[in-house]
């Protein structure tokens, strides 16, 4: 029964956040006997299992779904220290998500993320700028890029970011 696969889902997120990675896997290998196909449980497993290509067979099974790019991006980065061919991975993932979601400020974050990452401070500045510019609530982009004006000690423009979110988000 797929609502039962459903709990065992939820179960698993749960427990991975609470650092359970065995309860976490056990669930998540339940909700994917019930639907073996299942994207969003295939990602929830590559992220409690660690196994690049648990993530990329979700992505085969997916390769137009948002939220799988963007759990996917999240690993490859997120992975960079193990594997440096992971960062351009999800580099050419993220400018493909552009081109498909021009008007996702998170996509941009995600590529700002990438730029840092590569040393790239200007192309991320970029990026976070144009996340701003579409979502001009968008907290975690205005926070990065306060901290990147912060480090290259341009108080100005890092404390115009800080200011904006403690006025008109928080």
């Amino acid at each position: 029964t797929y609502w039962k696969a459903d709990i065992n889902y939820n179960q698993s997120r749960n427990f991975n956040k609470l650092g359970k990675t065995g309860e976490s896997y056990d669930a998540i290998n339940k909700a994917l006997v019930t639907s073996p196909n299942e994207p969003v449980y295939i990602l929830q497993l590559s992220l409690v299992d660690g196994k690049p290509e648990t993530i990329l067979k979700a992505f085969k099974i997916t390769p137009l779904n948002q939220n799988a790019r963007k759990l996917i991006i999240n690993f490859l980065v997120n992975n960079s220290d193990k594997n440096p061919d992971y960062l351009t991975s999800a580099e050419n993932i993220l400018k493909e998500s552009i081109d498909l979601f021009p008007n996702d400020p998170k996509v941009y974050y995600q590529m700002a993320i990438v730029k840092i990452k590569q040393n790239s401070v200007d192309e991320a500045i970029g990026s976070l700028e144009k996340s701003i510019e579409l979502k001009s609530n968008y907290k975690e982009g205005r926070f990065l890029l306060g901290s990147i004006y912060k480090d290259l000690k341009n108080s100005e423009k890092a404390k115009l970011q800080f200011e904006y979110i403690l006025k008109n988000i928080d």
